[in-house]
């Protein structure tokens, strides 16, 4: 499994996942993932602030399609791997500001 922090400028941190074996996608199997990897995050987490705080709701999983890009040596190259996911890192952060103004409550004055 590799990972890349994303949300550079944004209000709260994201992740991509690359695992090694590719999901079937189905949402259930994407939970289970997501549950098996909650404790180590939670761990990362506890000594991270606030605003640097993964949610599981803001964990991504890169698609078999678009692997990461690596460098020679098997490390990942960030900028090139995060703008290859550009409009999918977008399009998390815009769907979380949707729920976050949605849930907002309203108040009439």
């Amino acid at each position: 499994m590799i990972s890349r922090q994303v949300g550079q400028g944004k209000s709260q941190t994201a992740a991509i996942v690359q695992l090694r074996y590719p999901l079937q996608a189905t949402e259930q199997e994407i939970q289970t993932v997501k549950e098996s990897m909650w404790l180590n995050i939670v761990a990362a987490n506890a000594q991270a602030p606030a605003h640097a705080q993964l949610h599981k709701d803001s964990i991504m999983f890169a698609s078999d399609d678009k692997p990461f890009i690596l460098a020679g040596k098997e490390t990942v190259l960030r900028a090139m791997t995060v703008k290859l996911y550009e409009s999918e890192v977008n399009g998390l952060f815009s769907k979380q500001e949707l729920l976050l103004t949605s849930e907002a409550p309203c108040i009439d004055m």
